[in-house]
């Protein structure tokens, strides 16, 4: 059975720009417009008001939140949220040109929303806070979907949720200080308490140890929790060290759909563009020491890239309650753009990157 939903427009275009944004193309004036229409955009989609009477039903407050849309659909997500708001201020940061920018207060409201939105564990949800025990999944009468009764905690959301507060609070160090440094420590707790033994996190929105530990990784990062001299912290190193574990033959990486069901990590028979974007992404977010293995994964993107500049769809890259699946057309190409300009900026003087800034230069000649 296959549905059309509303779209992600605001969770797509925020990562869009955020890989735009790392390739450094704010310093290209060809990327000007496009630049400032993402920002307008953004700035419109945000939800300025709460429903009315939105305590009386049960609803979660959500003014300054954003959803995964459009401002109509009124339902706000946490990370969507989080990651709206990070990209927002990166565009009024390294943009200049920028001509309407938002007020402080609207950030101050976004902020408010997301620090509402903590559940008891430290971490966060997709929609709204774990408002029931999992005891209440022993009534789901679905057969398809699994674990949606109650919106449970996931790394996903918390490692966004994170990553948002923490440039925020770095813009913003007295606002709401500290309950932003209380939600910080409790939301990497929560990181350290979900990992599994063999270092990975278990994913509900992307395929899904893969997509997990890169949110993971994040999470770290963001605190400041890096590779340093050859080392890191404990759970950096296990994280490392599983999706290393992983990486195929060809350099890529590539996991099937059973994962979710199965809450084990299935291998899959050929690596797949985005799982290769999300590993290389994590790694290089702790900034994993062993270049030779992100180069081997570069490798598999430039090598996959078409002719007219994308990548082929391969497997359906998300899934929904362990049974379901969502297929994001853009994952295809945003996060292997995105996987190309973090290792180009951090590694410049790679053989693999200087290969890339050729061809990079040879299209634009």
């Amino acid at each position: 059975m296959l549905m059309q939903a509303i779209g992600t427009q605001t969770w797509n275009t925020s990562f869009v720009i955020q890989s735009f944004l790392e390739a450094g193309i704010h310093n290209n004036p060809d990327y000007a417009s496009c630049l400032k229409k993402a920002h307008t955009f953004l700035k419109c989609v945000q939800i300025i008001d709460n429903p009315p009477n939105y305590e009386r039903y049960y609803r979660h407050m959500n003014k300054g939140g954003f959803s995964s849309s459009y401002r109509d659909h009124n339902w706000i997500s946490g990370d969507c949220t989080a990651e709206a708001l990070r990209t927002l201020m990166l565009l009024e940061e390294k943009c200049p040109f920028l001509e309407e920018r938002l007020a402080p207060q609207r950030l101050f409201d976004a902020v408010n929303v997301l620090l509402s939105m903590r559940n008891v564990d430290g971490g966060f949800s997709s929609f709204e806070t774990m408002r029931g025990s999992a005891l209440l999944e022993m009534m789901n009468p679905l057969e398809l979907y699994a674990g949606c009764l109650v919106d449970h905690t996931v790394v996903e959301c918390t490692s966004s949720v994170m990553k948002g507060l923490r440039h925020f609070q770095k813009r913003f160090p007295d606002y709401r200080a500290d309950e932003i440094r209380d939600t910080l420590n409790k939301g990497l707790q929560f990181c350290r308490n979900t990992q599994r033994a063999d270092g990975s996190w278990y994913g509900v929105w992307g395929l899904c140890f893969t997509y997990a530990t890169w949110f993971g990784l994040e999470a770290f990062a963001c605190m400041g929790y890096i590779y340093r001299d050859g080392l890191a912290c404990r759970e950096v190193m296990k994280a490392c060290e599983f999706l290393v574990s992983k990486q195929m033959a060809d350099g890529g990486w590539g996991e099937e759909i059973e994962s979710f069901s199965l809450h084990k990590y299935i291998q899959h028979s050929e690596s797949q563009i985005h799982h290769t974007a999300w590993a290389l992404l994590g790694l290089m977010a702790v900034r994993f020491p062993d270049v030779r293995v992100l180069e081997n994964g570069i490798r598999v993107v430039i090598d996959k890239q078409t002719s007219i500049g994308d990548w082929p769809q391969q497997d359906i890259a998300a899934g929904l309650f362990e049974a379901g699946t969502i297929h994001f057309d853009i994952y295809r190409n945003v996060f292997p753009t995105f996987a190309l300009a973090r290792f180009t900026r951090l590694y410049p003087s790679s053989p693999v990157a200087k290969q890339l800034l050729s061809i990079v230069s040879g299209h634009l000649e």
